[in-house]
């Protein structure tokens, strides 16, 4: 199976694996939903996901403490702090809301977890733009 943009989504990972292993930063923008009350989401960045859940789990943020457990739903890695800013800045704007609405939430949680995709794919599709 081939996909358009294939090109982009190799320089893409190819810089965030050379940023990385060059010792520069990775940055994430996350989207992450809670387990106990349907419908609340959040936004964020961070450089170490994995620790950001975690603090998320522990109550340690006032956004989102009263709404834990959260899940991860999907992200997008950058290697430029100030790119990452402005897509998180986007997604908690109100065209930026709809637009998670219709490409990112809705695919992540429905196509993704019934299996139809992987996450390659769910990453390649978030970079083209369609769902």
């Amino acid at each position: 199976m081939r996909f358009a943009g294939l090109g982009l989504i190799r320089s893409a990972k190819q810089d965030a694996l050379r940023s990385f292993s060059e010792g520069g930063p990775v940055y994430y923008v996350y989207l992450i939903e809670s387990l106990c009350m349907k419908g609340e989401r959040y936004v964020g960045m961070t450089t170490d996901l994995k620790q950001c859940l975690r603090e998320h789990n522990q109550g340690k943020s006032s956004h989102t403490a009263k709404f834990s457990p959260w899940k991860l739903i999907t992200y997008v890695a950058f290697t430029d702090r100030a790119k990452a800013e402005a897509s998180e800045r986007y997604l908690k704007s109100g065209s930026g809301h709809a637009f998670a609405r219709k490409r990112l939430w809705q695919f992540a949680t429905q196509s993704f977890l019934r299996g139809r995709y992987s996450t390659l794919q769910v990453n390649r599709a978030l970079l083209q733009g369609r769902y």
